[in-house]
Formats: structure tokens, sequence, C-alpha cells
């Protein structure tokens, strides 16, 4: 469960149910969201963004790979609470998280690294965005 603050006492709690997930055999996601909105901001919309990073080499490059409308939070909410889970769906083709052991790699074998997150982002109307960001184990069981 991760927590982010944001501006005017805006807060967005985040998490997963799971540690690990796969776009084949499970590939429905579901994240709780819990938004406190005292000062009753509105808030345009909330977006998941899944984003995977490969490192090569020490050499990092991040691709994006969908961004989602969080529907489950109604448009233009001025709630003072919001609690839902929403649900993703991964798409059936990703490659694996993979991170080499701590042990490292023979000189000749190129180090790679590949890892997920998910990035979320409430829109709000006249507040800075609280964003978060949840580490995704994306695997072949």
């Amino acid at each position: 469960i991760i927590v982010v603050l944001g501006s005017s006492d805006v807060t967005m709690i985040c998490g997963l149910s799971k540690t690990f997930y796969s776009g084949r055999d499970c590939p429905i996601v579901p994240i709780s969201v819990s938004i406190t909105n005292p000062k009753q901001k509105q808030i345009k919309s909330v977006t998941a963004q899944l984003m995977q990073t490969v490192s090569l080499n020490g050499i990092k490059r991040e691709n994006e790979i969908f961004t989602a409308l969080l529907n489950e939070i109604a448009e233009n909410t001025k709630e003072n609470e919001v609690n839902t889970k929403c649900e993703l769906v991964l798409p059936s083709n990703l490659l694996p998280s993979f991170v080499p052991n701590a042990n490292g790699q023979p000189d000749n074998i190129p180090a790679v690294a590949i890892t997920y997150e998910f990035r979320i982002t409430a829109q709000m109307k006249g507040a800075t965005t609280p964003n978060i960001r949840l580490s995704v184990p994306i695997g072949i069981e």
C-alpha cells in the first residue's frame, strides 16, 4: 500500500492485492483506491499508466504499455471520501519481470533487467496532482 499526500489536504492511498501478476494466467489486476478530499476539490479523473523499465548495462529506457481511465471513480466528483476497487487488464504478451541476481553477470553477457510499475494520477481542479507509483511484478508462473 502506498500513500501520497497532495496539496490542500488531498490524500490518495492505493494498493495491490497480490505481489505477482501474469498477463497470461491472471490478466486482471485489482487496485484499491482511497481518496480523502476534505476540502471537496473537484476530482476530474483518475488514470493508471503501466510503465515498463528496461535496463541494459545500466542504461534505463521507459516504455508506456498503456494508460487507462479508472472509470470506477465518478468523473468530476467532489466527494469527501472515495473508496473503490478498480480493475486493470494486463496484455497477454508482456515480458516477465526480471532482475539479475546479486552475484552479477559474467563480463561477456549483457546485464538486462525488466520491471513494471503502475503510475496512478488524480487530475484535480485547482490542485497539484497527487501521483502514486506501484511496482508490479509480472511474470510467467
